[in-house]
């Protein structure tokens, strides 16, 4: 279990999965009842990243633009 306490700003900022019955227990030893008026923050580490396939739209036949030079461009 890995957090970081800020007195000055009052914030508790968690840089780990903890157990909340733990994270309580050592808060209340660390702090004593001041550990109420803290705020806590999920670590900013953790990003998850979503991967998607770009569409293809195809060229419209009814559209009477078709250059060969200048094809379609694909837009993620």
């Amino acid at each position: 279990m890995k957090f970081e306490i800020d007195t000055k700003n009052k914030t508790i900022e968690l840089k780990d999965d903890v157990n909340l019955c733990e994270l309580v227990e050592e808060l209340k030893d660390l702090l004593d009842t001041d550990w109420q008026n803290y705020t806590l923050i999920i670590g900013k580490g953790k990003t998850e990243y979503i991967t998607t396939t770009p569409i293809f739209t195809p060229p419209n036949p009814n559209i009477p633009y078709t250059d060969p030079d200048n094809p379609y461009t694909i837009n993620c």
